[in-house]
């Protein structure tokens, strides 16, 4: 998602204050915005009670406005959601509320647009609550509008820190800090390692998940045993995986050189044949469980090859049969068909974690990956799986007919543990999603479902 939406893009680019009145004081607003939210966190009330609604704007409870990018070069991914919406929409029983209404406005990747759709929407359409936005560079707008209108906002992104944007903002998306949680509860907790190393490129997004991932194993009691970086667009990593292994350093290996050169000679001396005349292959210094590579699948299938080349033992590839293969480690980037072919027997037995799996065994999720293959003929993906749980979760939630927006905010803040497409989903006090993500393995070159791992983040409850 990371590299589709440009999460790593600017988001703090200027604003053409020609393009209406109200976008021209926008980040004056966002700093005050920040300075007044930050003061209103250190009250006693819980975060969903401290601000006054606003009662002179009608509310129509069946109506839901969306924010999405329906053109531009984001539309493909806007139009994936909006897929995913609509079946959610069609699916809805009849309710004593009403037949609900979605009501769209294209944001594109525009923080003026989103701002102005927000007051569009409340102010016009009298919406009971938002959905989007999905684009990061929009994030901001929309989430300090809705501040003001006291209108609940569902945004679909990972940018940092949005939940603390206002009382209003809610968060139905994963960000990359609780992957890296999921991934590493996983490893510590279910397959008991204590000792990891890390191989990343040298690009901030994730040069972020590196750290966190160290952050993280560190907090856990574990250690940290080998550290090497790359320089981006890097395809032959053979001389990153000698060095991870140590394979360079022959003069602090002096002593199993020639031990080793040794017994290669008395081998050959056995079987009658000729030595050869090259030095002795140190083989790598394997001192961990684990490797976590934060990197596009392609890249990780290249770098698990290279490791095979080092002679680490990875995937099915043991150079001797008594090593146990280490563990390859990454991110949703790696949920991809093609990581399969491209990996081959060198990413068997990987790890890596989404916010969506259509393989899961889970009947919610198999229910709607049929669904979406008979409307569109294919199957979904992750974008079409947050639209339609978002919809799904505030369809439900309105059909209790909640009194005001006020108190579906408060209805989002208690919710323990929606069932839908993309997991069990729930919310905690400053509005961020906390679920049970899908771990993934690989398995005779097909992806597979893992137990999910026990985590302290999730705080999912009974129904």
């Amino acid at each position: 998602m990371d590299e589709m939406l440009e999460e790593r893009e600017e988001t703090t680019r200027s604003v053409r204050g020609a393009r209406r009145p109200r976008a021209a004081s926008f980040q004056c607003r966002l700093l005050a915005c920040i300075v007044v939210l930050g003061a209103c966190r250190a009250a006693v009330l819980p975060w969903h009670l401290r601000a006054e609604p606003v009662d002179s704007i009608p509310v129509d409870p069946t109506r839901i406005g969306v924010l999405l990018p329906l053109s531009g070069k984001f539309a493909p991914v806007g139009e994936e959601v909006r897929r995913g919406m609509e079946l959610a929409f069609e699916q809805q029983a009849p309710s004593q509320v009403g037949p609900f209404t979605l009501i769209y406005r294209d944001t594109k990747d525009d923080p003026l647009l989103a701002e102005q759709a927000v007051h569009e929407l409340v102010e016009d359409a009298h919406v009971v609550a938002i959905i989007g936005p999905l684009v990061s560079a929009t994030v901001d707008a929309a989430a300090i509008a809705a501040a003001e209108l006291q209108v609940p906002l569902l945004v679909l992104s990972q940018k940092k820190d949005v939940p603390f944007l206002g009382n209003y903002v809610f968060r139905n998306f994963m960000t990359l800090e609780f992957q890296i949680q999921t991934l590493v509860a996983y490893a510590m907790n279910v397959l008991e390692y204590e000792r990891f190393a890390i191989v990343y490129p040298e690009q901030a997004y994730w040069m972020e998940a590196a750290a966190l991932f160290w952050d993280n194993v560190v907090a856990r009691g574990g250690e940290i045993r080998g550290v090497e970086a790359y320089p981006p667009g890097t395809t032959d990593f053979r001389e990153v995986a000698m060095r991870l292994g140590r394979k360079y350093y022959r003069e602090l290996r002096r002593g199993e050189i020639e031990r080793g050169t040794r017994e290669m000679k008395e081998a050959y001396r056995k079987a009658g044949q000729q030595p050869p005349s090259r030095p002795y292959e140190l083989p790598p210094i394997v001192d961990f469980e684990a490797v976590f590579v934060p990197d596009q699948y392609g890249t990780a299938a290249l770098i698990a090859a290279s490791l095979a080349y080092a002679e680490f033992p990875v995937g099915r590839f043991t150079p001797d049969k008594k090593q146990t293969p280490i563990r390859l480690m990454g991110t949703s980037a790696w949920n991809a068909p093609d990581f399969l072919l491209q990996g081959g027997e060198y990413i068997e037995g990987c790890l890596f974690v989404d916010n969506f799996f259509p393989g899961s065994p889970d009947p919610v999720v198999q229910a709607f990956v049929t669904d979406f293959r008979r409307v569109h003929g294919r199957t979904p993906d992750l974008f079409a799986a947050i639209g339609y749980d978002s919809v799904s979760l505030l369809c439900a939630l309105l059909r209790a007919r909640p009194a005001g927006r006020r108190e579906l905010i408060r209805r989002l803040s208690d919710m323990k543990g929606f069932s839908g497409a993309t997991g069990r989903l729930a919310f905690d006090d400053h509005g961020e999603l906390h679920k049970e993500l899908f771990v993934i393995t690989v398995h005779r070159r097909r992806f597979e479902q893992l137990v999910p791992a026990r985590q302290e983040p999730e705080k999912i409850g009974e129904d």
